[in-house]
Formats: C-alpha cells, sequence, structure tokens
C-alpha cells in the first residue's frame, strides 16, 4: 500500500501523527522505530538512510542524556556523553594507575 504524503500546508509534526498513526503503516511497519523512519522521510524530504541515520542519533542522545546531567554509564566529554570505558573504569575502581608491562617484552 501507499505511504501517506504529507499534505502542501501540513506541518511537519501534524503529518508525522497522521503517518504514524495511519491503519496500513501499522500493518506494514510493526515496529515503531522503522515506521518513524518512513514517516520522517516523507515529512522531511529525506531519504529514509538519511531519516534512520537522524533517528539513530536522536535514540543515542536520549540514552545517554545531555551535559552536565549524564545518564548513567555515560560520562561528559568534550560536551556531549559518551559511554565510560568500562575497561578504564575498572581500573580507575582497582585503584591501578600505572601500565602494565608488555607481556612479549623481556625485563633486563
Amino acid at each position: 500500500m501507499p505511504i501517506p504524503k504529507r499534505k502542501d500546508d501540513e506541518p511537519k509534526e501534524k503529518f508525522m501523527s497522521r503517518c504514524m498513526g495511519d491503519g496500513v503503516m501499522k500493518k506494514e511497519y510493526p515496529d515503531q522505530s522503522q515506521r518513524a523512519a518512513v514517516c520522517m522521510s516523507k515529512a522531511m524530504n529525506l531519504s529514509v538512510i538519511e531519516a534512520v541515520d537522524l533517528q539513530l542519533k536522536l535514540n543515542a542522545d536520549e540514552r545517554a542524556g545531555y551535559p552536565p546531567n549524564c545518564n548513567k554509564g555515560y560520562v561528559e566529554k568534550d560536551g556531549k556523553c559518551v559511554p565510560v570505558e568500562e575497561d578504564a573504569a575498572h581500573t580507575k575502581k582497582l585503584g591501578c594507575t600505572d601500565s602494565l608491562p608488555d607481556a612479549g617484552k623481556k625485563e633486563n
């Protein structure tokens, strides 16, 4: 079935609501994220790839949080919330700050 089209004077937000709630769209795209990407591509005149990329970025921001209030498992770095590096966090918890000697090198 055809994907709904945005009317000439229809605001993007109204179109997104109409498109996401469309019965045919719900049947053909039961996954809400996939349906949102398809609707977004029509609402913003983007390719589906561009719409998926935009949605992934928005979801990542939502998952990480926004500085200075990063969500658990994320820290602020360069004005963004980035995942905590588990190895670095584990080493820091143990109080180890020196690097370990290379196992392949012989020490004299």
